[in-house]
């Protein structure tokens, strides 16, 4: 059996004025993990010259991740080969650093491709979404009903359901804290020169 034809990306301009996640790669141009990005507004966790993660403005849990790639292109098949590289290199690391800091094992990794596929922003984008288990729900309920728990994320699957907005102190500790998750990760899997080369970065 023999693989499909491989499948040309449409064409696509570096950027697109009317992208949110055009402006965000805009306003955030490429930095070393250790450096903090020069503005916190989009909760900015990581900025290569080819991909970004940040904070979703409307979490379905805590630390749900944005990957995107910088260049704007709207599907999956509209990535060049060196994009989905650098994306695929990114998620596992990502999807750790969240792990770490929330404590919790399960989590979503979701991508969706066009309006009847539930894309609501047209620029590739993945969404790391950690997901407590039961007794952790528990907590969070606990937590909750007492006025000091953050909200029941983990009733929402795949973006249905109320979502609240991002809280901005909590979303500035959690990028301190994965920035920093992210950047051991990278120093303990030893792919700090893979990231750093031309195939990765």
């Amino acid at each position: 059996m023999s693989l499909p034809p491989p499948v040309s990306p449409t064409p696509s301009p570096a950027s697109s004025d009317d992208c949110p996640f055009c402006s965000i790669a805009h306003a955030h141009p490429p930095t070393a993990i250790s450096t903090p990005p020069s503005s916190s507004t989009a909760h900015t966790i990581l900025s290569t010259p080819t991909a970004l993660a940040f904070l979703d403005i409307f979490p379905l849990s805590p630390c749900h991740i944005l990957l995107i790639p910088r260049r704007h292109a709207e599907k999956v098949a509209d990535l060049l080969p060196g994009e989905n590289a650098v994306l695929g290199a990114w998620l596992p690391i990502l999807a750790r650093a969240a792990q770490r800091v929330t404590g919790w094992e399960d989590f979503n990794v979701v991508q969706n491709n066009g309006v009847s596929a539930a894309q609501v922003v047209p620029h590739v984008h993945y969404h790391i979404i950690p997901r407590p288990n039961e007794r952790q729900r528990e907590q969070l309920a606990k937590d909750r009903s007492t006025g000091n728990g953050t909200p029941i994320y983990w009733k929402s699957p795949f973006g249905t359901g109320v979502r609240e907005e991002l809280d901005d102190d909590d979303a500035a500790k959690m990028v301190v804290e994965l920035r920093r998750e992210v950047e051991k990760l990278v120093s303990e899997l030893k792919v700090e020169r893979l990231l750093r080369c031309g195939a990765v970065l």
